[in-house]
Formats: structure tokens, C-alpha cells, sequence
């Protein structure tokens, strides 16, 4: 009796049943994928394994997340500096408005 319960016959005997029985009882379905996990749970080492594939399948979310979210940050980035003009006044026209603008104070104030 063991040899025929290879893992893919199992799980195509549960899809079946699984969807004759939705329409009876919806409320039982189990999704075949958290059975073999908790099957697996369940076994001598399973929770182990259990616990590095959980921790691998969010490591992967994770980074790609992140690679998405810093793709996203440098076009921003890019964007911001093509709306910038190329380089800021040189120093020499600043100086000139600054003087320009203290001279004007000091004029109103002598007066």
C-alpha cells in the first residue's frame, strides 16, 4: 500500500476530492499546498524545513521589494535632476546681487 502513494498521486486524489466536496461544504476546502506543508510540519525534521523555505520565499519578497523600491528612488532622482538647471549661478553672480542688495538697505536707511 505505501508504494502507490507517491506524492503526485496524493495530491491529484486531493484536488478532486477537494473540489467535489467545495460545493457540499465550502467551508472545508484546504488549500492542497497548505496541506503538504503541514503534513510536512508534521514529520521528524519537517518544521525545520518548514522554517528555512518560509524564511528563503521571504528573502526573496524582501529583495525584490527593495530592488523595485531603489530602481523607483533613482528615477526619481534622475527626474529631479533633469527639472534642476545643469549648475547653479557661479559664485560672482551671487556676490553681485548680494552687494546690490546691501547697498540698496544702506541707501533707504541714509535717507
Amino acid at each position: 500500500p505505501c508504494d502507490n502513494e507517491s506524492p503526485d498521486d496524493e495530491s491529484d486524489e486531493d484536488e478532486e476530492s477537494l473540489s467535489a466536496g467545495s460545493a457540499a461544504s465550502p467551508n472545508r476546502y484546504v488549500d492542497p499546498d497548505i496541506e503538504e506543508i503541514w503534513q510536512l510540519w508534521k514529520s521528524a525534521h519537517g518544521e525545520q524545513i518548514v522554517l528555512e523555505e518560509v524564511q528563503q520565499a521571504f528573502e526573496v519578497i524582501i529583495l525584490s521589494k527593495l530592488s523595485t523600491k531603489v530602481e523607483e528612488l533613482i528615477q526619481q532622482q534622475q527626474q529631479q535632476q533633469q527639472m534642476l538647471p545643469p549648475f547653479p549661478p557661479p559664485y560672482d553672480q551671487l556676490q553681485i546681487l548680494h552687494m546690490q542688495e546691501s547697498s540698496s538697505t544702506v541707501s533707504v536707511s541714509a535717507a
